[in-house]
């Protein structure tokens, strides 16, 4: 009786372990209008987090942004971190996906043994050195009948799909930032050439009228302005 009911128990142990105690997923019911009152063409969003954009700022054909660009690609940390937990979301869900497989296992020992001249039992004809090698074979499958493999595969699935699209945002989000700061960078260089050859045009200015004062040629209301503007 008592090992009927340790059988017993390690049978329901068993059946728990194999068990889904998640709830089946059904989206959320959202009360959706039948029309807008906008016109147009209405198109069912197709979300692509996870696809990459390509290079998007050779648009504004500059090699040496070019540069940078591929540079971000290779040494930013922060991208190398998103990469990181891509990989790790991948790799798990590649081993929920094994969880669906049978395991098979196999393994041996080879060993060489001496046994003792006063050994119990020994015969005259037994050799002093024998062999006791060992071969051992396993396979084991686990039978998903509650779902609860098939549930792990989802999730694993889900999170690399998730962190797929991290990774692209976070990837396109860099790439952006340093466009933009790249442009900003010489926007200013830009304004600050404008502003040095706009300083070299008004002393060129001021010394002639300068100039055309010592010859009294204009009059020291002109040297100001001249100066003013400079």
């Amino acid at each position: 009786m008592k090992s009927f009911r340790i059988l017993l128990a390690t049978a329901a142990a068993a059946l728990l372990a194999g068990c889904s105690l998640a709830p089946p997923y059904s989206p959320p019911k959202v009360s959706v209008p039948t029309a807008f009152k906008e016109t147009g063409p209405w198109t069912e969003a197709t979300p692509a987090d996870q696809l990459r954009r390509g290079a998007w700022w050779q648009a504004y054909g500059d090699p040496l942004l070019d540069r940078y660009e591929t540079q971000l690609a290779t040494d930013s940390p922060t991208l190398a971190e998103a990469v990181a937990r891509y990989d790790t979301a991948r790799a798990l869900a590649q081993e929920a996906s094994s969880y669906g497989l049978p395991t098979i296992g196999a393994g041996g020992q080879i060993s060489r043994n001496r046994q003792s001249n006063n050994r119990p039992l020994r015969g005259a004809g037994q050799p002093d050195i024998y062999s006791a090698d060992t071969l051992g074979f396993s396979a084991d499958y686990e039978l998903d009948l509650w779902g609860r493999v098939r549930n792990l595969v989802a999730a694993g699935r889900a999170e690399a799909q998730a962190s797929a699209a991290d990774l692209e945002s976070v990837r396109l989000s860099l790439q952006a930032s340093l466009a933009n700061d790249y442009v900003r960078l010489r926007s200013l260089d830009a304004e600050a050439a404008l502003l040095e050859d706009a300083v070299t045009a008004y002393t060129k200015a001021y010394g002639i009228t300068h100039d055309r004062f010592t010859e009294g040629l204009v009059s020291d209301l002109d040297v100001s302005r001249a100066e003013t503007q400079l």
